[in-house]
């Protein structure tokens, strides 16, 4: 019997193919998690507003800073700076 034929190298095959399609994805995540960054703190800067550390309160998303309060988008959480 042909060894590249038996079930276990097939299984290998496959979970390397699984994997570079797996690595080719996370490429491209990563390629277009750093343009939406580049594109908010584009955004941001020209409108006037930076953009801080994750909410304390629910971490679902940064809090942006303008006009002296800080703001989190998400659970509308605000206070002075």
């Amino acid at each position: 019997m042909d060894p590249s034929h038996s079930p276990g190298r097939r299984r290998t095959r496959g979970s390397a193919t699984r994997l570079e399609c797996v690595e080719r994805r996370l490429e491209a995540a990563e390629i277009r998690l750093e343009r939406l960054q580049n594109t908010l703190d584009g955004l941001a800067r020209s409108s006037g507003v930076s953009i801080g550390c994750p909410c304390n309160r629910c971490g679902r998303s940064y809090v942006l800073i303008e006009g002296g309060r800080i703001r989190c988008p998400e659970c509308r959480f605000s206070q002075s700076v």
